[in-house]
């Protein structure tokens, strides 16, 4: 490790850094405010919220269609103007052919 250190210092040794250079590069980066430690952890719980949904969609089994709901949409349908000319239309080839 120390052999790994010197190389490091002798390719930084042309800058002529202070020994404490780490610390005044710190001293350049302001301290976070409270509202962006709010936003930071708002967008963890944002992104966890959202694997969760992801997951629950991939793993979750889908529930069978009750009979009630086909039946809802069954009586739709027969209201439906496209629906009643195409039972005419039936009707029709039905009493043609016998």
């Amino acid at each position: 490790m120390e052999a790994g250190m010197e190389g490091e210092e002798d390719i930084l040794s042309y800058l002529n850094l202070d020994p404490d250079h780490h610390q005044k590069i710190a001293a350049l980066i302001p301290k976070e405010t409270w509202y962006e430690v709010v936003i930071r952890y708002g967008l963890y719980i944002g992104a966890v919220f959202q694997m969760i949904c992801i997951l629950a969609v991939i793993l979750l089994p889908s529930e069978p269609v009750d009979k009630e709901s086909s039946d809802d949409e069954d009586k739709s349908r027969a209201s439906s103007p496209i629906s009643q000319s195409s039972r005419n239309k039936k009707k029709k080839t039905k009493k043609k052919l016998a």
